[in-house]
């Protein structure tokens, strides 16, 4: 009787081993976006007009030795960006490669409408489970990508930057990341109370609405010269 009882508990012990394993790997992999779920992106700091973003999506799970596609949806009702006039998505079929954790869909995004210059656009992407996944991180689903060719007044210019390039205007701001070959007047200065580098950019920029005076604000407004 004592054999038969241990034989018992060790058949429902290893049973009970046996499921935790078989759960433990038969456990479906999740899917998510990676990083900012929402990403602000302005042409307004690029010399081109044209620009890959690329968009890091995970998976919560084990890898696989073989590649893996997923369904990413373009929410319709929620976007307002055009295909082929805002955007591209540039992978032809949306994987995840044979052992990785990690792929970035590469979206090719345009400046091509003039009216990003005054308004944002929206691409809202969306993560759906099928055969290969299920929906991961539940707050993780969803990304919105916002497009545009607008510059925006730096927090500090009225405190800080206005004493090198004088009143502010947004034609002003395109000219100085052009003239000065950066791509940002960032809102932390990065300088004591004389800043030999800005200094030399605001009598640059200064210089240039000397010799091509006049040049015009976006309020078709003359920008006199400051210095």
């Amino acid at each position: 009787m004592k054999c038969l009882f241990l034989f018992i508990t060790t058949l429902v012990i290893l049973t009970g081993c046996s499921r935790t394993n078989t759960d433990l790997f038969d456990d479906s992999p999740s899917i998510y976006f990676d990083g900012d779920l929402e990403i602000d992106f302005t042409f307004a700091k690029h010399k081109t007009d044209e620009v890959v973003i690329r968009i890091p999506v995970e998976i919560g799970g084990y890898k696989n030795s073989v590649e893996r596609t997923f369904n990413l949806q373009i929410v319709e009702d929620s976007t307002t960006a055009i295909k082929g006039v805002h955007y591209e998505i540039m992978m032809p079929k949306i994987m995840m490669p044979a052992d990785s954790f990690k792929v970035h869909i590469p979206i090719k995004v345009f400046n091509s409408d003039p009216s990003l210059k005054s308004e944002k656009v929206r691409l809202y992407l969306k993560l759906q489970p099928n055969e290969n996944f299920v929906s991961g991180i539940y707050n993780k689903q969803e990304l919105s990508l916002y497009i545009s060719d607008i510059l925006l007044k730096p927090s500090i210019w009225d405190n800080v930057y206005s004493g090198f390039f004088g009143v502010y205007s947004e034609a002003k701001h395109r000219k100085i990341l052009e003239i000065c070959d950066i791509v940002e007047i960032p809102d932390v200065y990065d300088g004591g109370s004389y800043n030999y580098k800005w200094d030399a950019f605001g009598r640059a920029v200064n210089n240039y609405y000397k010799a091509f005076y006049p040049q015009y604000d976006e309020n078709n407004q003359v920008i006199e010269p400051w210095m």
